[in-house]
């Protein structure tokens, strides 16, 4: 969705929010929404506040003039150039250090940060088996930081994710390109184990854009003499895995999308990694 040449006069609260429901989990609460918007032509007159995150991943605004965040970028990424334009994004700890600057603009709710040189994509996963895992949260660690806060309850801290109840269910948050990121559920020590499957889906990944998903298994810390693992891993086509042999992650590529969602499905034992870049 766009939106073009639009002046907003005298606007006391937020005049933005995120379209949370139109991801099909019905309700902001729940960490839905995660959908871009463009902008441009963009007008402010004693209207402070610009946009409300009623939770950090509920929306992805896109600047293409500098108009909507005063940055002054206009960018030409969309058209096959090499400027990004800044991004309006509700605040986390998911968020690269140094790229994306809280912003007096968005204060309400959760609120917003201002970011340059990045797009962000929407990223849904959705744990199929062991179905005991069904419901739980996900937590992401991103790479520029070791630490986890494991709250789940949509605030800027928080690293992971509550699962949605309604419609699609699983979770849903906002990745940066060109960053990796570590994804694991949430679960108790008992619990642990090697999903058996899982679905992801990224949304409106641009032409030559690429993904890399790894996967690392709990089951390979069981080997033989020769370091291969005892147990034979299903890759849902009556294969071997292409890693059999060697006691290591596995790895796959998915790039030159089409400019429309892109659905991903992994049905392997393992805890996955994702960048786009």
């Amino acid at each position: 969705m766009s939106v073009s040449n639009v002046t907003f006069v005298n606007f006391k609260h937020a005049c933005l929010r995120g379209c949370a429901h139109c991801g099909r989990g019905g309700s902001p609460v729940q960490g839905d929404g995660a959908f871009e918007t463009r902008f441009e032509g963009m007008r402010f007159v004693n209207s402070s506040q610009r946009a409300l995150f009623r939770h950090p991943n509920e929306a992805f605004f896109y600047d293409l003039d500098g108009s909507l965040t005063s940055s002054n970028v206009r960018e030409d990424w969309l058209r096959g150039g090499s400027v990004k334009g800044s991004s309006f994004v509700g605040t986390s700890v998911l968020q690269p250090p140094g790229k994306c600057t809280p912003t007096a603009s968005s204060t309400e709710g959760t609120g917003g940060s201002i970011c340059s040189g990045l797009t962000f994509r929407r990223m849904w996963y959705h744990i199929r088996e062991p179905s005991e895992w069904v419901g739980k949260a996900m937590c992401v660690r991103p790479s520029w930081s070791a630490d986890m806060n494991t709250c789940q309850n949509l605030r800027p801290e928080c690293n992971c994710m509550p699962y949605l109840k309604k419609k699609w269910k699983g979770n849903v948050w906002l990745v940066a390109d060109g960053y990796r990121y570590n994804l694991q559920q949430d679960l108790m020590t008992h619990e642990s184990a090697d999903p058996i499957q899982w679905d992801i889906k990224l949304w409106d990944l641009h032409k030559n854009e690429k993904v890399q998903l790894t996967h690392r298994m709990l089951q390979w810390q069981v080997a033989d003499v020769y370091g291969r693992p005892t147990y034979w891993t299903d890759t849902g086509i009556g294969a071997y895995a292409a890693n059999y042999f060697q006691n290591m992650s596995s790895c796959s590529k998915i790039g030159n999308a089409p400019p429309t969602h892109t659905n991903i499905y992994i049905y392997i034992r393992g805890f996955m990694f994702v960048a786009p870049y």
